[in-house]
């Protein structure tokens, strides 16, 4: 073959009037061309079909369940708070309920020292005006109400008479000693000793009255 000199040659080991097909537009064999993509087989693990059961094996995700932990350790909280509160109201009232009764006592003590303290006084001032034979000052505090062993009311004569005839008989007073008696404070016991020796105990009964305190009875001058 003739060999024209000034016309290209073709590349080493190519035959002549070898044409390249990339020169020419052409896609290499088997390749699909640039602007379409390539043919894929669908995948299997695709989305089904709305209504369809779900994929062999598959199982939906479970909701997690709802504790209730905090529920009850509000309502346990809750609880304590209104049991502290049930404990500490009682033992407020039961405070209170003992200071007032307490106070209660302490009034009924105080109104019966009172009491006491008002009889020994009137019993004191009694027996220092018979010990000074003063006996119409004893006799004033003698209740008016008094009977005289005749039955007839207790006079100041008829009292005086009765103390004159004591101090003839056991001698003046010389000493005596007053005593409340624990269970009944306007009850008094007076001691009493006279001149010619003799001892002896009175019984005292005490009333408080708008005069003052006074003797409603008693059983010896």
């Amino acid at each position: 073959m003739y060999n024209d000199p000034n016309q290209p040659q073709p590349p080493y080991g190519q035959p002549p009037n070898y044409q390249n097909p990339y020169e020419q537009g052409q896609q290499p064999y088997g390749q699909p061309p640039y602007d379409q993509p390539p043919p894929y087989a669908p995948t299997q693990y695709g989305v089904p079909p709305y209504g369809a059961p779900p994929f062999p094996g598959y199982a939906p995700p479970q909701q997690p369940k709802k504790s209730n932990r905090w529920l009850w350790i509000t309502l346990g909280i809750i609880g304590g708070v209104l049991l502290l509160g049930c404990v500490g109201c009682a033992v407020i009232f039961g405070f209170i309920g003992k200071g007032v009764q307490q106070t209660v006592t302490n009034v009924e003590q105080t109104a019966t020292a009172v009491n006491g303290v008002g009889a020994q006084v009137t019993a004191q001032a009694y027996y220092t005006a018979i010990e000074a034979q003063d006996y119409t000052t004893a006799y004033s505090y003698l209740d008016s109400g008094l009977i005289a062993s005749n039955n007839q009311p207790l006079t100041q004569d008829l009292y005086t008479q009765a103390a004159q005839g004591r101090d003839t008989s056991l001698g003046l007073v010389t000493n005596y000693n007053i005593s409340a008696d624990p269970n009944d404070p306007n009850s008094i016991t007076v001691s009493v000793t006279r001149s010619q020796g003799s001892t002896y105990t009175v019984h005292l009964k005490f009333t408080q009255t708008s005069d003052g305190w006074k003797i409603t009875s008693y059983d010896e001058i």
